[in-house]
Protein backbone atom coordinates (compact mmCIF):
# COMPACT_ATOMS: atom_id res chain seq x y z
CA UNK A 1 0.00 0.00 0.00
CA UNK A 2 1.55 3.31 -1.03
CA UNK A 3 1.74 6.45 1.15
CA UNK A 4 -0.96 8.07 -1.24
CA UNK A 5 -2.91 5.30 -0.51
CA UNK A 6 -2.89 5.47 3.45
CA UNK A 7 -3.71 9.19 2.77
CA UNK A 8 -6.87 8.33 1.02
CA UNK A 9 -8.07 5.80 3.46
CA UNK A 10 -7.56 9.00 6.40
CA UNK A 11 -9.63 11.26 4.65
CA UNK A 12 -12.22 8.95 3.41
CA UNK A 13 -11.96 8.08 8.00
CA UNK A 14 -12.05 11.92 8.44
CA UNK A 15 -15.35 12.60 6.58
CA UNK A 16 -16.50 8.89 8.61
CA UNK A 17 -15.41 10.54 11.66
CA UNK A 18 -17.10 13.67 10.91
CA UNK A 19 -20.56 11.92 10.08
CA UNK A 20 -20.13 9.94 13.46
CA UNK A 21 -20.78 13.12 15.65
CA UNK A 22 -22.89 14.81 13.71
CA UNK A 23 -20.42 17.31 11.43
CA UNK A 24 -21.24 15.07 8.22
CA UNK A 25 -18.45 14.83 5.65
CA UNK A 26 -16.98 18.66 6.23
CA UNK A 27 -15.52 20.66 2.92
CA UNK A 28 -13.88 23.74 3.30
CA UNK A 29 -12.67 26.22 0.69
CA UNK A 30 -9.02 26.85 1.65
CA UNK A 31 -7.83 30.67 -0.22
CA UNK A 32 -4.76 31.34 -1.17
CA UNK A 33 -3.66 34.54 -2.92
CA UNK A 34 -2.95 34.29 -6.47
CA UNK A 35 0.01 35.09 -8.39
CA UNK A 36 1.15 37.37 -10.89
CA UNK A 37 0.28 36.04 -14.02
CA UNK A 38 3.28 34.85 -16.24
CA UNK A 39 2.01 36.48 -19.08
CA UNK A 40 1.73 39.76 -17.68
CA UNK A 41 5.01 41.73 -19.50
CA UNK A 42 5.38 43.65 -16.29
CA UNK A 43 5.07 40.61 -13.81
CA UNK A 44 7.69 41.80 -10.83
CA UNK A 45 8.12 45.02 -11.90
CA UNK A 46 6.68 48.36 -10.00
CA UNK A 47 4.32 48.01 -13.34
CA UNK A 48 2.76 44.70 -12.94
CA UNK A 49 -0.24 43.51 -11.35
CA UNK A 50 0.31 43.67 -7.24
CA UNK A 51 1.58 47.50 -8.10
CA UNK A 52 -1.27 48.92 -10.09
CA UNK A 53 -3.63 47.49 -7.91
CA UNK A 54 -5.31 44.66 -10.38
CA UNK A 55 -4.64 41.99 -8.00
CA UNK A 56 -4.42 38.96 -9.62
CA UNK A 57 -7.63 36.76 -8.55
CA UNK A 58 -7.17 34.64 -5.35
CA UNK A 59 -6.61 30.47 -5.78
CA UNK A 60 -9.74 28.59 -3.84
CA UNK A 61 -9.07 24.74 -3.33
CA UNK A 62 -11.38 22.16 -1.09
CA UNK A 63 -10.54 20.42 1.68
CA UNK A 64 -12.03 17.40 3.97
CA UNK A 65 -11.31 18.28 7.73
CA UNK A 66 -12.07 17.63 10.96
CA UNK A 67 -12.55 20.36 13.09
CA UNK A 68 -11.44 19.37 16.73
CA UNK A 69 -12.12 22.98 17.92
CA UNK A 70 -10.39 24.97 20.63
CA UNK A 71 -7.31 22.95 22.35
CA UNK A 72 -4.86 23.98 25.30
CA UNK A 73 -1.63 24.21 23.72
CA UNK A 74 1.92 25.47 25.63
CA UNK A 75 4.51 28.00 25.10
CA UNK A 76 7.94 28.63 26.59
CA UNK A 77 8.41 32.44 27.60
CA UNK A 78 11.94 34.04 28.40
CA UNK A 79 12.52 31.97 31.24
CA UNK A 80 11.65 28.49 30.09
CA UNK A 81 8.09 28.71 31.86
CA UNK A 82 5.52 27.08 29.93
CA UNK A 83 2.34 29.09 29.50
CA UNK A 84 -1.26 27.49 28.16
CA UNK A 85 -2.48 29.14 25.18
CA UNK A 86 -6.13 27.91 23.66
CA UNK A 87 -5.74 27.88 19.72
CA UNK A 88 -8.65 26.23 17.42
CA UNK A 89 -7.15 23.07 15.77
CA UNK A 90 -8.48 21.75 12.48
CA UNK A 91 -6.88 18.15 10.93
CA UNK A 92 -6.96 18.75 7.04
CA UNK A 93 -6.71 15.16 4.83
CA UNK A 94 -3.38 15.01 2.74
CA UNK A 95 -5.21 14.29 -0.28
CA UNK A 96 -5.89 17.70 -1.46
CA UNK A 97 -3.99 20.38 -1.74
CA UNK A 98 -1.31 21.41 0.87
CA UNK A 99 -2.21 24.09 3.82
CA UNK A 100 0.58 27.09 4.09
CA UNK A 101 0.80 29.18 6.58
CA UNK A 102 -1.23 32.49 6.12
CA UNK A 103 -3.86 31.26 3.75
CA UNK A 104 -7.67 31.58 4.42
CA UNK A 105 -10.03 28.71 5.50
CA UNK A 106 -13.92 29.49 5.08
CA UNK A 107 -15.79 27.29 7.64
CA UNK A 108 -19.39 27.95 8.74
CA UNK A 109 -18.64 30.25 11.23
CA UNK A 110 -16.09 32.75 8.70
CA UNK A 111 -12.88 33.06 7.15
CA UNK A 112 -10.36 32.28 9.55
CA UNK A 113 -6.15 32.79 8.41
CA UNK A 114 -3.99 30.12 9.42
CA UNK A 115 -1.39 30.44 11.67
CA UNK A 116 0.51 27.44 11.86
CA UNK A 117 0.74 23.65 9.76
CA UNK A 118 1.73 20.65 11.31
CA UNK A 119 2.59 18.28 8.52
CA UNK A 120 2.44 14.60 9.82
CA UNK A 121 4.19 12.61 7.56
CA UNK A 122 5.73 9.49 8.86
CA UNK A 123 8.06 7.64 6.06
CA UNK A 124 8.20 11.51 3.94
CA UNK A 125 4.15 10.88 2.66
CA UNK A 126 1.95 13.22 3.88
CA UNK A 127 -1.46 11.81 5.34
CA UNK A 128 -2.45 14.28 7.06
CA UNK A 129 -1.99 18.13 8.16
CA UNK A 130 -3.02 19.62 11.85
CA UNK A 131 -3.67 23.27 11.34
CA UNK A 132 -4.23 25.84 14.19
CA UNK A 133 -5.85 29.01 13.48
CA UNK A 134 -5.21 32.29 14.10
CA UNK A 135 -7.82 34.02 17.21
Amino acid sequence: MSGADIAAEIAEALSEAGEAVGQGEYIATLTRKGTESASDPNAGTPWGDAATGNEPEPDTYDVTILDEGSKTRHNRDDKGVLVPRTARVLTIAATGEAPQMGDVITLADGKHEIASVNRVAPGGVALLFEVELKQ
